[in-house]
């Protein structure tokens, strides 16, 4: 017994001598690896700086990574895939569809309250649903979203919110996509109405959107968008055909399967 138990004893350690040449190696191979990313990754930002002569490289760099990472290929077979779906025909065919209003939320929980789901719950077209998704948002904006104690709305709330870039103008870009998604997500309808939290929809918003979608046959359809400056200045925004800037998120309706 002495004897096996010593032989057994023998083989562990040289087992655990064979690990840990194993997690010597991984760990030196790691090294190895980090210092040629943070080398490549030195080399791609002195593309195209300041006083730089290779713009021109870095500019192609650039189209060879949205090449590899763009997957457009993949993205038209989803598509050819989900018009063959029986039910993708349901969004033209049924007579009233199910509309999902989606709204991502912070802090802007009054103006949630007074202006944006009333904007809603105001539609001259019925069928429809508000999912709002908190972006770890407080307590009081689950409070504004079942104030109203309509079965209509739904609320969820993020566990927690970011990460965010610290740069203002790149927050504003970004900020509100997690909760966004998640709130598209958890959609039921055949078709989605974005809206943001501190905006309106007008009564026919829904109505008529989905009605031009559905008679031209469209995927997405989209309206103007009348801009209300902190000054008392108003603008349009909205272009056909769409152009950069003239196309707002919120003023269009989309068939549920192209999320």
């Amino acid at each position: 017994m002495r004897l096996l138990l010593g032989e057994t004893r023998n083989q562990v350690y040289a087992t655990q001598g064979r690990l840990d040449e194993q997690v010597a190696a991984v760990t030196a191979l790691i090294t190895s690896q980090t210092g040629e990313i943070a080398a490549l990754r030195a080399q791609v930002g002195q593309l195209g700086g300041p006083g730089s002569s290779r713009a021109a490289d870095h500019a192609q760099l650039v189209e060879i990574l949205r090449l590899l990472h763009d997957r457009v290929a993949w993205r038209r077979e989803r598509l050819r895939a989900l018009r063959a779906e029986v039910s993708y025909q349901r969004a033209y065919t049924e007579e009233h569809p199910l509309v999902s209003v989606v709204i991502p939320t912070y802090d802007n929980y009054e103006l949630m309250r007074e202006r944006a789901i009333p904007s809603v719950l105001a539609q001259n077209y019925e069928n429809l649903e508000i999912v709002i998704v908190g972006d770890a948002a407080p307590e009081e904006a689950r409070a504004a979203a079942e104030s109203f104690g309509d079965p209509r709305i739904r609320y969820y709330n993020l566990d927690y919110r970011g990460p965010y870039p610290e740069s203002p103008e790149e927050l504003w870009m970004i900020s509100g996509t997690r909760p966004f998604n998640e709130a598209v997500r958890q959609a039921r309808g055949l078709w989605i109405a974005p809206l943001d939290d501190d905006d309106a929809f007008r009564p026919h918003h829904i109505a008529s959107l989905l009605s031009h979608a559905r008679e031209q046959r469209l995927e997405l359809a989209y309206g103007k968008v009348r801009l209300h400056s902190p000054g008392g200045a108003e603008r349009t925004i909205g272009r056909f055909p769409p152009s950069l800037g003239e196309v707002n998120l919120q003023a269009t309706m989309y068939h549920a399967g192209l999320a």
